[in-house]
């Protein structure tokens, strides 16, 4: 399968919600990225899980954090079912994740790998070390969790 047509396939069976919800068990509802900023509505401070599904079946997730419009977005976790692997499920899960994000006028994404794989996601989906000085000026504004991890930035 081709990757648009895998991310046409799951957009419609995929699902971006405040991530207390998804593990509370509330029913799942496109209306519920429309809480954001919503003192009333929103889960977590902006933290937020994407899950995309085959059937009835999640196949690849994401957790990642919104700070807010202008405040890069950083990615938690990002996981595909072994059996799914290597068939576009996650490059579709990072497409839908960027829209979504664009809706939120987020222009930049960040992720920290685990040191020694970075070079797999910058090669596979566009990611790209930051330089030491911005990184620093991140740690200001956003809590970037691991002072000892390369930080990887997209724009969305």
């Amino acid at each position: 399968r081709g990757l648009a047509r895998v991310a046409d396939d799951t957009l419609s069976r995929s699902r971006m919600l405040p991530l207390l919800s998804l593990l509370g068990g509330h029913d799942a509802t496109d209306g519920a990225l429309r809480g954001f900023n919503d003192a009333g509505s929103e889960c977590d401070g902006g933290r937020y899980g994407l899950v995309v599904s085959e059937g009835r079946r999640p196949v690849s997730a994401a957790t990642f954090n919104v700070f807010g419009p202008g405040l890069p977005a950083q990615v938690n976790l990002v996981a595909t079912a072994s059996d799914k692997q290597r068939q576009g499920y996650g490059r579709a899960l990072f497409e839908i994740l960027e829209s979504c994000l664009e809706d939120l006028r987020v222009d930049t994404l960040i992720v920290q790998p685990h040191p020694g794989v970075d070079a797999a996601w910058a090669a596979k989906l566009g990611f790209k070390p930051m330089h030491p000085a911005d990184v620093s000026a991140l740690h200001t504004v956003v809590p970037v969790a691991y002072m000892d991890a390369p930080v990887l930035a997209k724009d969305v």
